[in-house]
């Protein structure tokens, strides 16, 4: 699978931990993505436009 950044995510530039999740988000705090982490340093979640899934993985895995 190659890396980079998925349709849908381009326009978010950070991420904020809200509890126990992961968001990407745009600085207006547009909520893009949202992530649970799901161990050995994956976080499993989905893209808020459609709910199509999406992973984080470090990189080298």
């Amino acid at each position: 699978m190659p890396a980079g950044c998925p349709d849908g995510f381009f326009s978010a530039n950070r991420w904020v931990l809200s509890g126990d999740q992961l968001l990407l988000t745009d600085t207006s705090n547009t909520v893009f993505g949202r992530f649970s982490f799901s161990g050995g340093g994956r976080w499993s979640g989905s893209r808020k436009s459609d709910g199509a899934r999406a992973y984080l993985n470090p990189a080298g895995r």
